[in-house]
């Protein structure tokens, strides 16, 4: 995940506060997922077995990319930079694909 994210990543969830009863927004950054990454899914029984992951490029423009992620349990858009010939996230917003856990 280190090399894959840029420095600067930002990654945003639209979801449901139950702190605030209202519908919110939630970042965190680079240092976060990474250690969200190393603690997460120590139990191996957040994902399934064989998970459903679909990638599809939808623009690509120079040294920018969009692109959707489908994966069991999320949704993601990732904005791609491409820095010295290397691709790397700048920015991730994603989504559950179950919108029922948001009561809206």
């Amino acid at each position: 995940m280190n090399e894959v994210m840029n420095d600067s990543l930002n990654k945003v969830t639209v979801g449901f506060s139950r702190t605030l009863r209202k519908e919110a927004v939630t970042a965190i950054t680079k240092k976060r997922m990474l250690d969200n990454a190393a603690n997460w899914n120590k139990s191996n029984m957040r994902f399934p077995p064989n998970p459903n992951n679909q990638v599809k490029i939808l623009d690509v423009y120079h040294r920018i990319a969009t692109v959707k992620l489908s994966s069991d349990n999320w949704i993601e858009y990732l904005h791609l930079i491409k820095l010295d010939g290397k691709w790397s996230i700048i920015n991730l917003l994603w989504q559950h694909k179950n919108v029922k856990m948001y009561p809206f």
